[in-house]
């Protein structure tokens, strides 16, 4: 990263990583109970790990929440697990792709929705064809779709609140 030292980045990203698994747990602790779609509310650190330190650095944090998160709830290994670390790092190279790509001319909101799209996307093609192995699965797409609308906007405009109002560097 250029102009923060590796010891700034490193702590960023423990942080990050910190963050993003409290908010996992708690997301599926608290809606987990009784709703099995969640907003992906950890992803917002995803998009956020993005504009502060760069695509690497944001996959390297995906994963690090996806394999504590999994490592805390028992299903390290697991379809969840499988789901989960598909669906976030594709996700996070979709909004990588539009972030650091200008001419999109994407906001934050628009970035998190296309990632978010992207998440259950992956996770609904993940479930038909390689685990539950039956096409019927699709049926939810439409439920999805609107899940990510919600759940993308959400972490877009918190992502860009958190950058406007907090004395934050980003890369760009």
């Amino acid at each position: 990263m250029e102009g923060l030292s590796q010891t700034r980045v490193l702590t960023r990203m423990a942080l990050l990583v910190a963050v993003a698994t409290i908010l996992h747990a708690v997301e599926r602790g608290f809606l987990g109970s009784f709703l099995w779609i969640r907003l992906g509310l950890a992803n917002a650190i995803t998009l956020l790990s993005l504009v502060l330190l760069g695509l690497k650095e944001a996959l390297t944090v995906t994963f690090l929440r996806c394999l504590l998160g999994s490592l805390l709830n028992g299903s390290l290994f697991t379809p969840s697990f499988v789901l989960g670390l598909g669906g976030t790092t594709v996700a996070t190279l979709v909004m990588g792709l539009f972030f650091f790509k200008h001419s999109l001319g994407f906001s934050l909101i628009g970035i998190s929705i296309v990632g978010a799209v992207a998440n259950n996307l992956v996770q609904l093609l993940i479930a038909t064809f390689l685990i539950i192995k039956h096409i019927g699965t699709l049926i939810y797409l439409p439920f999805l779709m609107i899940m990510a609308l919600l759940g993308g906007s959400l972490n877009g405009l918190l992502v860009a609140f958190l950058i406007r109002y907090l004395p934050l560097e980003v890369t760009q």
